[in-house]
C-alpha cells in the first residue's frame, strides 16, 4: 500500500515496479526524494529496513528522506513491525554508507573505527597538502622534472589540485590523447583546434564576401576621411575572403 499523496502517473509506475531497477532523471524540484521514499515505503511490503540501502547525494536530502520514512512508518498502521527498526535504518550519503561499511570491518579494511568524513574544507587543505607533498618530489622523478621545466612551478602548482578535482575528466582526455608523450598531445591538440577552426571559419566566409563587397563599394566611392585609411587595411587583410586560406583569415 502507498501512501496517500498524490503522484503523476509516471511517478506512481516507479514507485509500484520494485521488482526491476529503474533510472530516474529529473531536475530540481520535481519531486525525486518524494518519490525515493514512496519506492522506499513499497520496498517495505516484502523487506525488511535491514534489507535496504537508500543513498543520496546530499546531507540535506538524507535527512529530508529519514523524517519523511519515519513519519509514514510511524503514522501507518501496516507498517508498524518495522517500526523497532527504524533507528537502524541505512538512509544516507554515498560517504556515510561507505563510512558504516568500513566502521563494521575495520580490521579488513585496514583503518580506525573511530574515523570520521572530513568536512569540505578539511578534504580541500588535504588536497592542497598532497599537491604541495607531490611537488617537491617531483624533481626526482623523471616525467614530474619534465612538467615542471615545461609548465614551471607556478602552472603546475595551479594545475594539479584542479586536476585532481575533475579526474574523472582528465583521464578522459588523456586516453583521448594521441601516444604518450607532449609531442604527440600537442600535435593531437593543434589538430583538433585547427578542424575547430576551419569549420567556423568555412561558416562565416559567405558573410565575410559580402562585407568586403560592399566595403570595396564604399571605398571606392568615398573620399578622404579619418576612416578611410581604417577601411583600406581591412581591405588589405581580408584580400579574398571566398579563396584565402582560413588560417590567414582568422589571423
Amino acid at each position: 500500500m502507498v501512501s496517500e499523496i498524490n503522484l503523476t502517473t509516471e511517478q506512481a509506475a516507479i514507485v509500484a515496479d520494485v521488482n526491476r531497477d529503474v533510472v530516474v532523471t529529473a531536475g530540481a524540484g520535481t519531486g525525486k526524494t518524494r518519490v525515493l521514499v514512496e519506492r522506499y515505503l513499497a520496498l517495505l511490503r516484502s523487506h525488511r529496513i535491514g534489507d535496504i540501502a537508500a543513498v543520496t547525494f546530499t546531507d540535506a536530502a538524507a535527512a529530508e528522506m529519514r523524517e519523511r520514512v519515519r513519519r509514514e512508518v510511524m503514522s501507518q498502521d501496516h507498517l508498524v513491525c518495522h517500526r523497532e527498526e527504524l533507528d537502524r535504518a541505512v538512509i544516507g550519503t554515498i560517504h556515510s554508507l561507505c563510512l558504516q561499511i568500513l566502521r563494521e570491518h575495520p580490521v579488513e579494511a585496514g583503518m580506525d573505527p573511530a574515523a570520521v568524513v572530513l568536512s569540505e574544507d578539511e578534504a580541500e587543505l588535504e588536497l592542497l597538502k598532497a599537491c604541495a607533498e607531490t611537488l617537491e618530489s617531483l624533481p626526482q622523478q623523471g616525467q614530474g622534472l619534465l612538467a615542471l621545466r615545461e609548465m614551471g612551478v607556478y602552472e603546475v602548482g595551479v594545475s594539479l589540485p584542479q586536476m585532481v578535482r575533475r579526474r574523472d575528466e582528465v583521464e578522459s582526455a588523456y586516453k583521448a590523447m594521441p601516444g604518450w608523450s607532449p609531442d604527440r598531445w600537442e600535435a593531437g591538440i593543434r589538430s583538433l583546434i585547427d578542424e575547430e577552426a576551419s569549420s567556423v571559419v568555412d561558416a562565416v566566409r559567405p558573410q565575410l564576401v559580402e562585407w568586403v563587397a560592399f566595403l570595396s563599394v564604399a571605398y571606392a566611392a568615398a573620399g578622404s576621411d579619418a576612416l578611410t585609411p581604417r577601411v583600406a587595411a581591412v581591405l588589405d587583410a581580408l584580400q579574398n575572403p571566398a579563396s584565402s586560406p582560413w588560417k590567414e583569415l582568422l589571423d
